[in-house]
């Protein structure tokens, strides 16, 4: 919600990549024998991230499922939701901003101080009033423990002590990312030159990362 602008962004790539008549292969994976059998001089390795897990019991659970596949509405999410955030830029708040505005009942346990620590200064106020105006209750210094079919056990990070949440139809896990190298490492030895790049490398801001690629494009 609310950020549709970054969208500019993929829009003015697919118009530089139609513009220089680049050969993109969609629907495609890209396995080591498939990159390898085109001979390329050099590889980019740019596959993103993967969520990262919290040091918690019941995770593969039904009712458990990632942040980025309620996003993407591959998943479907119960009336009571809870947000399981260790991470502070937009994930956790995103993703229940993006659940409260579809009607859902929902909190927040963040495992340090505040919830999007990072966002920017200008931003932050907007987000929390939004959060806010949805109802979404946030509890901070709090961490997950374990999940059973319809409750979840957490803890307070300062002193241990656990409490018991009843009545949650899905538990949401918004624990940041850690980077995805399985391509890279197939790789590696295998072909002329070979670069891993984006959240591939390390899970960032956009700016980072697409200047890190802009930099490696410029050296090929």
């Amino acid at each position: 919600p609310s950020k549709e602008g970054f969208l500019d962004l993929v829009r003015w790539h697919n118009q530089q990549v139609k513009r220089l008549n680049m050969d993109v292969r969609y629907n495609t994976e890209a396995t080591p024998e498939a990159v390898l059998a085109l001979s390329p001089d050099a590889v980019v390795v740019a596959v993103g991230s993967v969520p990262r897990q919290p040091d918690a019991f019941g995770l593969d659970r039904p009712n458990v499922v990632q942040m980025r596949d309620v996003l993407a509405e591959k998943v479907q999410v119960g009336q009571n939701v809870l947000v399981v955030c260790e991470e502070d830029h937009f994930e956790g708040a995103s993703v229940a901003d993006f659940l409260a505005s579809r009607g859902k009942n929902v909190q927040i346990i963040h495992h340090w101080a505040q919830v999007g620590a990072d966002i920017e200064r200008y931003t932050k106020p907007m987000v929390m009033f939004r959060l806010n105006s949805a109802g979404v209750k946030i509890s901070t210094f709090t961490a997950l423990r374990r999940v059973e079919d319809r409750a979840t056990v957490v803890y307070d990070t300062l002193n241990g002590q656990e409490r018991r949440i009843d009545g949650i139809d899905t538990v949401v896990l918004a624990c940041g990312s850690v980077p995805n190298t399985s391509l890279y490492d197939a790789l590696k030895g295998k072909v002329k030159e070979i670069y891993l790049v984006g959240s591939a490398y390390a899970p960032r801001q956009l700016l980072e990362a697409t200047q890190q690629a802009a930099d490696v494009g410029r050296a090929i």
